[in-house]
């Protein structure tokens, strides 16, 4: 789905977050307000979702963006390195004051939201679109998105985030095996379980109890999740557009690793 350039901008919130969370050595942290800086995270998330994964989107990005229309809706969030010019990783934020501004959440074009009680949303950013540059896949880069959110969602005072994660299965039936090793090691939420809406359900096993399979290895960013404290809300679904198995995930400050909430908390609380 491709938008109109000349329409990015920095979504009219009624909160507008801080531009620059903060620095550190050589990058800056900050969330986006000019339509360049914009165009920055959607080329870099174009290289990472199209041309890496081979999504051939060529016709719908002629541009070379990986763009839809809630992009005008949402922060952009920057890990910018000053000394080469290089944005290194991004991430798209919003709340829940600017989603039921706009179009809405973007997780609930698979998931059924309405499940989720209301003070919770409320409480709620909403996180999507991370990626990182090849060249800066390390930790240091990783952790500076994550301290880039601590710090948009004390600004904004949120204290939940949550949205889809995704991984890339041969056969997205497997949804169903990886969702049973999910279960299996207690990364399923025990409040919640919301809905897949029917376009978006993959046909359940009947057998899928019983199945005896090597283990599916999640995807580095999910498996962070999962590791400091993030839930599985969800059953599997499958993104048509990008082929990819999705969970809900739902994370609340509450819940998180307390040695990795203080870490990244450092120097901005």
């Amino acid at each position: 789905m491709v938008i109109n350039i000349n329409n990015l901008k920095s979504w009219d919130s009624g909160k507008e977050a801080q531009n620059i969370l903060f620095k550190n050595g050589s990058f800056i942290v900050f969330v986006a307000n000019k339509t360049n800086e914009i165009e920055m995270a959607l080329r870099l998330r174009y290289d990472v979702f199209c041309e890496e994964c081979e999504k051939n989107f060529v016709d719908r990005a002629p541009e070379k963006m990986d763009t839809d229309f809630y992009d005008t809706q949402f922060h952009h969030l920057l890990v910018f390195d000053k000394n080469n010019g290089l944005l290194a990783g991004t991430y798209r934020l919003q709340t829940y004051e600017m989603a039921k501004k706009g179009l809405g959440f973007y997780s609930e074009n698979e998931f059924d939201l309405n499940m989720i009680p209301l003070p919770l949303l409320r409480r709620s950013v909403e996180a999507g679109k991370a990626c990182i540059r090849k060249e800066y896949r390390n930790s240091r880069v990783l952790f500076l998105l994550w301290k880039g959110v601590a710090a948009y969602m004390r600004s904004m005072k949120k204290s939940v985030i949550f949205g889809c994660s995704s991984l890339f299965l041969n056969d997205y039936s497997e949804g169903w095996n990886f969702y049973r090793q999910l279960k299996k090691n207690g990364y399923c939420s025990s409040d919640y379980m919301i809905p897949v809406h029917a376009n978006y359900e993959i046909p359940q096993p009947p057998d899928f109890r019983h199945l005896m399979q090597d283990a599916i290895e999640a995807p580095v960013l999910f498996q962070k999740y999962l590791e400091i404290g993030s839930k599985v809300a969800s059953y599997p679904a499958f993104d048509h557009d990008f082929g990819s198995v999705d969970f809900l995930t739902i994370l609340k400050l509450t819940d998180i690793n307390r040695l990795f909430l203080n870490f990244v908390r450092r120097d901005i609380f």
